[in-house]
């Protein structure tokens, strides 16, 4: 089983993906419990997985470059051919004072933990930084997929990665349940194969550049000098885990249901507008009254473009505004993010206007969903419960009990919903500065549905 280097991998360059923002690692985090026994086993197993999604996907063993990058160009985001195999590590904490599985979960997986640097391949954790600085070198190797095991006490703790230009959270979701599929030694079908091996340059069918409208576009243009609150000026805000127990979750739906505005509402929906409420509740102590809050939602909208199962880039942002909207009922807020993703015509129009800009742009660093937020009163809610990855079955290494991202940049505002764990409870992770955070602390309300990391 080998992976020919004359693949030609140029097909797998989307639009949506080459936005310079884009150039980080994502991950999903599994955590399996295990016994301490001898693991002699496991390298043969992932080595053998590994393997399978080579053979199946071999654009997941190229290495990705940028090339053409200039002052006034950003460059083009390509996969070259590099190696055989999905980079697999594997790395033993379990003498190096990591805690073990039954204090990680007591502790309710606190972020100092999940550390990249600690639990990612040594070349992902540090491209981010290196592009941002501008000091990588396309000589180093940036895997296109990457797989780390961490072995601690009770538990081994799997990081999957993938190039953000290259996937979105839904597309790395669809990576890790066909990686699981691997562990089981199950054979992909050719559906699974045509739909993840596709060409993905004309995923989006652009408009004509004379089909743009300035106003459309607003909402992704940062201004020449940017006043948003993209900035990393002043203290660095924290990052805590909100986690909602499974009687929570299904009382919060139960509750944004009781309107009549829209046919349904959904648990992203729900959990969504109850914790931008609990957030707006907790800065108005220090924005005052009748103040106008932002929430804008990382949707895919794949199902909407008739491709589902598209691994690649796929994501546009869905914004709504309120003035107080703490204030407002629950079901009210819900109903009002649903309409605004169900308003498929407007989606779709934004969505290839922004790929019509990325397309016809020389230099996209301005190019930025979201661009009009103030994160100090806005929010970003990324959610990756589509992805039901805590149900299912990793072959030798069963089902994991949670999943979780390590921790990310430390942009106030910024946060995500993550996967459903193996008991039903539901966690986001929320980037607040410590101000905000210590007035959300004691909320009541945010106390009677979720605990948190404090």
């Amino acid at each position: 089983m080998t992976v020919k280097l004359e693949h030609d991998f140029s097909s797998f360059q989307d639009v949506l993906g080459q936005m310079s923002w884009l150039r980080v690692y994502i991950q999903l985090c599994l955590v399996f419990e295990v016994n301490d026994g001898p693991r002699e086993d496991l390298e043969y197993v992932l080595e053998d997985a590994c393997g399978r999604m080579a053979d199946a996907f071999p654009f997941l063993t190229g290495r990705v470059v940028v090339s053409n990058r200039t002052k006034t160009s950003t460059g083009t985001v390509q996969i070259l051919p590099h190696r055989q195999l999905v980079p697999l590590a594997i790395k033993d904490l379990r003498n190096d004072g990591f805690p073990s599985f039954e204090s990680l979960k007591e502790q309710k997986y606190p972020f100092k933990w999940l550390q990249p640097s600690m639990l990612e391949p040594p070349t992902v954790s540090t491209y981010a930084k290196q592009m941002i600085m501008q000091t990588w070198d396309d000589s180093d190797v940036a895997p296109v997929f990457a797989v780390q095991a961490n072995l601690i006490d009770g538990a081994i703790l799997l990081c999957l990665v993938g190039h953000h230009s290259l996937m979105d959270m839904t597309g790395l979701g669809i990576l890790v349940s066909l990686f699981a599929k691997a562990l089981r030694k199950e054979p992909f079908t050719q559906q699974e194969l045509d739909d993840t091996n596709r060409a993905r340059g004309q995923i989006i069918p652009l408009l004509e550049p004379s089909e743009l409208q300035a106003a459309e576009l607003e909402d992704v243009m940062l201004p020449p000098s940017d006043g948003s609150s993209f900035s990393f000026g002043g203290p660095l805000p924290l990052t805590v885990h909100i986690t909602f127990p499974a009687a929570s979750v299904a009382r919060l739906k139960a509750e944004a249901s009781q309107q009549t505005l829209v046919p349904f509402i959904s648990t992203d929906d729900a959990i969504t507008a109850f914790v931008w409420q609990q957030v707006v509740r907790a800065r108005s102590k220090r924005l005052g009254p009748r103040t106008v809050y932002q929430v804008t939602r990382a949707c895919s909208l794949r199902r909407a473009f008739g491709v589902p199962t598209y691994t690649g880039h796929f994501i546009d942002n869905i914004t709504i505004e309120e003035v107080d909207p703490h204030e407002l009922p629950l079901s009210y807020i819900a109903a009002k993010l649903r309409a605004a993703l169900s308003d498929e015509k407007k989606n779709i129009r934004h969505v290839r206007a922004l790929a019509t800009l990325i397309a016809h742009s020389e230099d996209n660093s301005r190019i930025l969903p979201g661009a009009k937020l103030h994160l100090d009163k806005d929010l970003v809610v990324s959610s990756h419960t589509n992805s039901d990855c805590c149900s299912w079955d990793y072959g030798p290494l069963g089902r994991p009990v949670t999943a979780r991202r390590l921790l990310g940049p430390s942009i106030a505002g910024l946060s995500y919903i993550l996967p459903k764990s193996s008991d039903g409870s539901l966690g986001i992770g929320i980037t607040l500065s410590e101000e905000d955070l210590a007035v959300l602390k004691n909320e009541t309300i945010l106390s009677e549905y979720a605990g948190c990391d404090w």
